[in-house]
């Protein structure tokens, strides 16, 4: 190790362990724990072979060390990307499913608006339920396109309707006591 950088003491077992092996075997590698004064740790691996001295007949060991410390950080890298992956998968799978429950729900309703057209606030609330089911359907959609890695498309919303139509749903569904007041202010 450098002049400013030690062993722990786990590891410092092992190695003696690993000589044997390296003797027998005639070459071998093992990962280390290289710890420097200011706390740093370098996760270092060392590649070993014995070499014999025949003049001497000592026994003398080459190694070759080398910081582990980026490739640890690239395997975590792909771990986290794999996941992200699996993640994207299984949202894919789950707004497939839940965008073919909405279809079943907005055709139900549907039909109820049909049946109800001749009441006026029965319809209203219908079309409250297809109004939902549509904003369903559009974050199953933003949902699919993220788990294929879709592009983006940015468009203007006009904010006052959509809150307006939100109050709407709202007034249909919470506890008569509460009320709502709208102050709608964005610039257009």
């Amino acid at each position: 190790p450098a002049p400013d950088t030690y062993y722990n003491q786990q590891d410092l077992k092992l190695t003696s362990a690993f000589m044997e092996q390296v003797i027998k075997t005639g070459k071998g590698s093992i990962e280390l724990e290289l710890i420097c004064k200011d706390g740093r740790k370098i996760p270092t691996e060392y590649y070993v072979a014995p070499i014999t001295d025949e003049e001497n007949d000592k026994l003398y060991f080459v190694s070759v060390g080398r910081d582990m410390s980026e490739r640890i950080a690239m395997e975590e890298r792909l771990r986290q990307s794999e996941k992200m992956q699996a993640v994207g998968q299984l949202a894919g799978g789950i707004a497939h499913d839940f965008n073919n429950q909405i279809g079943g729900i907005l055709g139900y309703a549907d039909l109820l608006r049909e049946k109800l057209i001749h009441d006026s606030e029965l319809v209203a609330l219908a079309d409250n339920i297809i109004l939902a089911t549509t904003r369903a359907s559009d974050l199953t959609s933003q949902l699919l396109a993220f788990a294929r890695k879709g592009k983006y498309v940015a468009i203007a919303v006009d904010l006052h309707q959509l809150i307006r139509e939100t109050v709407g749903v709202l007034h249909h569904t919470i506890d008569k006591r509460i009320t709502i007041k709208e102050h709608l202010d964005a610039p257009n």
